[in-house]
């Protein structure tokens, strides 16, 4: 296609992609809609197939066609139709009997049958994603939610997906993350559920606790930032951010239940019980085998890697964090931190790394990693929760204080101001409502009020030291 076509098309989406000029839109005709799509299905090769993908092309007709519709009827419901046909999630979900015939005829055929199908998915949810909110934006989308878009959606992102509480680690879990289809599915929900009441309840009340599950979840294809942005785009509805807040505290109280349960089976192993009034009491009955020390204990205080609890014992605690630098308007050189809260014992990490390759090496954050939900990491925060000897303590310290050397050189020694500046860049995020995931690759709303927390006590436990700059500006 010549340059000066696609400088049309750029014009083109300059004229739509205004809201202003909604208003005053007739829309497209019928065939002029049609010509676009054709572009998008390629049927005359004018895009190379290796290049399509990224052609500028293709990025400006996904930016136009949404828009460009609007106030046609003809149009508008061409469009519909192309997307309600088009997004068949079935085809990237199940091995339809088409992909059977192409496995047939050979590996590379099926896996260009596949490619098409979700280069195409992903062309219309662009579309969808480019509508604006509008009056007739939302018209338009009201048409797409008639014809069924986000209900085959929905079906789709639940069809037979694992156990909401269930770790993302079991073979069920891995299965469901690695469908192409997922990333297509929230990507489209957040198209229509940005700037529209509509889609926002209907999305809502089908699959609110679907996605706060996933928001939670770290992945390679960052699965739980794309739900993190459907969660946003729904919170926009007043009505609809009170049920996410509901989901949100039934997930808490259904995470303190399986804690009291794990606890009440440890100590029923021990040969102890709870009271009425919380006290640990021994039972009544004697305790006739000497309790397995290796099971594991409560899943959200328990160590990542030896699974024993971290509040029992000698040893320090921690738990995995990222450190980004951070710089202000003052220049002072501090970070800001983030947390999956995965609990690690130190001496848990050392030994795994010692048993990877020999003592503390570049890769230790990627072998890291592994024990921290796949989320990164290039630091160890110690909690002061146990009975640790002063010397242990002060070690874990000082390696924190190393960690973040190699993040922020400069910084100055670990002090309760730093950390207390830590909290203050953390909390940045709570209150100007910004991804906690993109960073890590893991890590939501919770882990890291959870992670807030742990950054009290450890201030608590430090030297006060002194602030200077943009930190005494903080005080």
């Amino acid at each position: 296609m010549a340059a000066a076509e696609i400088d049309l098309l750029r014009t083109m989406n300059a004229l739509v992609g205004d809201g202003k000029n909604h208003e005053i839109l007739t829309g497209m005709s019928g065939p002029e809609c049609e010509w676009l799509f054709s572009l998008l299905d390629d049927e005359d090769g004018i895009v190379d197939k290796r290049d399509r993908n990224h052609s500028e092309l293709v990025v400006q007709v996904t930016k136009i066609l949404g828009n460009a519709v609007l106030g046609s009827d003809e149009s508008e419901e061409f469009l519909v139709k192309k997307l309600k046909d088009g997004l068949v999630w079935e085809d990237l979900l199940n091995e339809k009997p088409e992909i059977m015939d192409a496995i047939r005829m050979g590996r590379r055929r099926r896996l260009n049958w596949m490619d098409d199908v979700e280069r195409r998915a992903d062309s219309f949810t662009l579309i969808v994603d480019g509508i604006l909110g509008t009056e007739k934006g939302r018209r338009l989308k009201g048409k797409l939610i008639d014809a069924g878009v986000i209900e085959d959606a929905v079906k789709a992102l639940l069809y037979m997906h694992p156990a909401l509480y269930g770790t993302v680690e079991s073979p069920e879990w891995k299965t469901y993350l690695g469908r192409p289809a997922l990333k297509l599915i929230l990507g489209l929900l957040k198209g229509m559920a940005k700037g529209d009441e509509r889609s926002q309840v209907e999305i809502a009340k089908r699959a609110l606790p679907m996605l706060h599950r996933l928001e939670q979840v770290s992945s390679a294809e960052h699965v739980g930032t794309l739900a993190e942005n459907v969660m946003e785009a729904l919170s926009q509805n007043k009505d609809v951010a009170k049920l996410i807040d509901g989901v949100r505290d039934e997930t808490k109280q259904k995470k303190r239940q399986m804690a009291m349960a794990m606890r009440e089976k440890q100590l029923s192993r021990l040969g102890m019980q709870m009271g009425r009034k919380g006290e640990v009491k021994v039972s009544s009955r004697s305790i006739v085998n000497e309790p397995d020390l290796g099971e594991a204990s409560d899943p959200l205080t328990s160590c990542c890697i030896c699974r024993e609890s971290i509040f029992i014992g000698t040893r320090v605690p921690a738990t995995y964090a990222y450190a980004i630098p951070y710089r202000a308007q003052d220049s002072v050189p501090t970070h800001c931190s983030l947390s999956l809260s995965v609990m690690v014992h130190v001496d848990c990490h050392y030994n795994a790394i010692r048993r990877s390759n020999g003592g503390r090496n570049a890769d230790e954050w990627t072998k890291a990693a592994l024990h921290n939900s796949g989320a990164k990491c290039n630091m160890v925060v110690p909690i002061p929760v146990s009975e640790a000897s002063v010397s242990d303590w002060n070690a874990a310290v000082n390696r924190m204080e190393g960690d973040l050397e190699a993040v922020v050189p400069g910084g100055g020694p670990l002090t309760r101001y730093r950390v207390f500046l830590d909290m203050c860049n953390l909390i940045r995020k709570f209150v100007l409502n910004r991804s906690f995931s993109e960073s890590a690759g893991g890590g939501g709303r919770e882990s890291n009020m959870q992670y807030l927390g742990i950054l009290h006590l450890l201030a608590l436990h430090l030297p006060e030291g002194e602030l200077d700059g943009t930190m005494a500006s903080e005080r």
